[in-house]
């Protein structure tokens, strides 16, 4: 019996093509990426919720550090429906001084108001992100 299943595994070795193993590592390479993108979106996540519980509460967070986008949905006290923000294009650096910042290059929000707010105060600024997040971020990154 073992030794069938070890001609079988045998075979099955010596048919395995570039492209086949290429395949395998792909999905091996999204499944990790995937991963460390969920890690990512809970602790960022949670660390906004912080400073944000006085206006509400972000439901979800998705980052993809992929097309290096981020959606959230954030319920704000006093809304019916949850606001949908989206920040397409950040970056993430550190200045000369070893402070990290996040950039934002393009942001999106389903409520005209507060997507004319963002648009304002942070399409295209640069915010320092607090030293105690920096570990886990650049862990995930």
């Amino acid at each position: 019996m073992f030794k069938k299943f070890l001609d079988r595994a045998t075979s099955e070795i010596k048919n395995l093509t570039t492209d086949k193993i290429s395949h395998g590592l792909d999905i091996a390479t999204e499944t990790i990426i995937s991963g460390k993108d969920t890690a990512q979106s809970t602790l960022i996540k949670n660390g906004l919720n912080i400073f944000i519980k006085k206006f509400g509460e972000i439901r979800d967070l998705k980052f993809d550090t992929k097309t290096k986008s981020i959606i959230m949905s954030i319920f704000l006290k006093g809304e019916t429906d949850d606001v949908i923000l989206k920040i397409l294009n950040y970056k993430f650096w550190k200045d000369d001084d070893d402070v990290h910042y996040i950039e934002i290059s393009e942001i999106s929000a389903n409520r005209y108001w507060i997507d004319a707010i963002a648009n304002v105060l942070l399409s295209g600024k640069k915010f320092a992100i607090p030293q105690n997040l920096v570990i886990p971020i650049k862990i995930l990154m």
